[in-house]
């Protein structure tokens, strides 16, 4: 059974049948509801034998295309009834045609085609084939140019190393097609060859990232636009030269200033090779100076960063002086010379003095809060603490405060807060607390007051 949906759709063509048998048909009708009405009379019919070919519509790519070692080829085709397959041919001389492949389809067909060892011009066409196997005349035939060769050989590959990479240079090829150059390299005579890069506007590479005192093996090989891969150039062998080069510190943090408690260094090192140490280092005066911790790296990093959290609670109060020394594998060291960098940090224990003339004003809604201010050069503000009752507990209000008032509106009328100030320096020293201070918001008994509005 078949549906044709349509009211105005009155025909069917039936291309499942085979020629010879007698087929019989009815047809009923069906509404909007699924209710079929009766069938129709029945009619029957013998299908006529199939001979009319199928027709090829078009190939592409276009004629005179040029194509590579791996192509594409499309081609369209229909038939009266059914289509079943394509069939895709070349040919070198006349009619002299090999079947490329064969798709099974019903209207269109794509070729993956692998050309090789073909070489220069190339004719191509396509057999459509029906369900009855006629096949259409093949007088569709395109005519390509199959190019499966790749650029010159490169010339001139020649090389300067350094002591962690090769500065590599070659002569261009004449291709008037040329793509890009592929770089390769490998580490033994007897070792595979891998890809570093490509490139296509130059004439040469920096490679980077080599060990000293080290033979690498390059070649380089031209590529075209149908990616042909051309001769290889001749190989060569660099030894790169011993590493001289110090490494270098080029950030130690944080700025200077005063700690109390703990320092949190960071410091970073750079070398054209790698780093293998960094060495964190403390003086007094600048001239004697003593390792704190060496942190070990595994040499493969030309940019290290470490940090170390340096704990100053039991040190002297003055001056001290921190430096980082980097080392690679080579026993190449930072420098460590008078000019060397370093960065001064004071250590400060002493707390700042308790804040002076501490009062609390009681106002409605509010209380303010007021101090004198302390004469240390290094004070960084003001901790306020609040509590209901004397003993405690007092939770903290405001940390640093820079000014010499505080008005505290998260008050409410009849209950009394205590208050405590105290000093805290750019160290982190925290002072002693004033002796706690009471107060009460007084009661609010202004009217509230209303404007006329016109």
């Amino acid at each position: 059974m078949r549906q044709v949906d349509g009211k105005t759709n009155t025909q069917y063509t039936d291309q499942t049948v085979e020629m010879g048998p007698t087929y019989y048909y009815q047809v009923t009708a069906l509404d909007t509801f699924g209710q079929e009405s009766a069938a129709s009379a029945t009619v029957s019919e013998t299908a006529l034998d199939d001979t009319i070919p199928p027709v090829v519509l078009g190939i592409e790519p276009i004629n005179n295309t040029i194509i590579g070692p791996h192509a594409q080829i499309t081609v369209r085709a229909e038939d009266n009834l059914r289509l079943s397959a394509i069939r895709l041919e070349y040919a070198l001389a006349e009619n002299d045609w090999q079947e490329i492949s064969t798709v099974n389809t019903t209207d269109n067909a794509t070729f993956a085609w692998d050309t090789a060892p073909l070489n220069g011009e190339v004719k191509v066409r396509a057999i459509a084939i029906d369900s009855r196997g006629n096949e259409s005349d093949g007088s569709v035939i395109r005519t390509y140019l199959v190019d499966n060769q790749g650029p010159a050989q490169v010339t001139g590959l020649t090389g300067t190393p350094t002591a962690s990479g090769v500065l590599l240079k070659w002569q261009d090829v004449p291709d008037q097609d040329f793509a890009y150059f592929l770089v390769e390299q490998k580490e033994a005579v007897e070792g595979t060859y891998l890809k570093i890069s490509t490139v296509n506007n130059v004439l040469g590479m920096n490679v980077q990232n080599l060990q000293p005192n080290t033979t690498y093996w390059f070649r380089v090989t031209a590529y075209d636009r149908r990616d042909n891969r051309g001769t290889p150039s001749e190989e060569i062998a660099i030894t790169t030269t011993a590493d001289t080069t110090a490494p270098v510190i080029t950030a130690l943090n944080p700025k200077p200033g005063r700690f109390a408690t703990q320092i949190p260094l960071k410091i970073t090192a750079s070398d054209n090779v790698g780093i293998t140490s960094l060495i964190v280092q403390q003086s007094t005066n600048k001239t004697d100076w003593t390792e704190l911790t060496t942190i070990t790296k595994d040499g493969t990093q030309s940019v290290v960063t470490i940090t170390y959290n340096l704990d100053v609670t039991g040190m002297p109060e003055g001056s001290y002086y921190i430096r980082g020394v980097a080392e690679d594998a080579a026993g190449n060291q930072s420098d460590t010379s008078e000019t060397a960098p370093f960065v001064e940090y004071y250590i400060d224990h002493t707390a700042p003095a308790v804040p002076a003339n501490f009062s609390v004003e009681s106002t409605a809604g509010y209380l303010t809060l007021k101090w004198d201010r302390n004469p240390e050069i290094d004070l960084a503000g003001y901790n306020i603490y609040r509590a209901e009752e004397e003993a405690g507990p007092y939770t903290v209000l405001a940390e640093k405060h820079t000014y010499l008032s505080y008005l505290d509106r998260e008050v409410q009328q009849g209950i009394t807060y205590y208050y405590k100030v105290a000093a805290i320096d750019t160290a982190g020293n925290i002072g002693m607390q004033t002796a706690p201070f009471s107060a009460m918001p007084t009661e609010d008994v202004e009217a509230v007051a209303f404007k006329n509005i016109i």
